[in-house]
């Protein structure tokens, strides 16, 4: 029972860290040269989107991941944070 009651005393002093966690995830921009290029923040999260001609397509570029979407809008520099953002869920 002493070993018990020691172990009981030991973890009633531990007192519990947090960290908290950064609020926004930041990046460099890629460069994307001879392309028109818009950077954004959406839900804290660092987006920066690069139009390449020759493939007809946006590319999306967020913490670890590229996305290429094919279907989008002319006037895509225009657009919202809100709209551009959900561009990125298009093919």
């Amino acid at each position: 029972m002493t070993d018990r009651t020691n172990l009981r005393a030991d973890a009633s002093q531990i007192h519990e860290h947090y960290v908290e966690r950064p609020t926004t995830r930041i990046m460099a921009p890629p460069k994307c040269p001879g392309m028109h290029q818009r950077s954004f923040v959406v839900d804290r999260t660092a987006w920066t989107v690069c139009e390449d001609p020759q493939q007809r397509a946006l590319i999306f570029y967020g913490p670890g991941v590229a996305r290429r979407v094919q279907s989008y809008p002319t006037n895509w520099e225009s657009l919202s944070e809100i709209d551009l953002y959900a561009l990125i869920w298009n093919r």
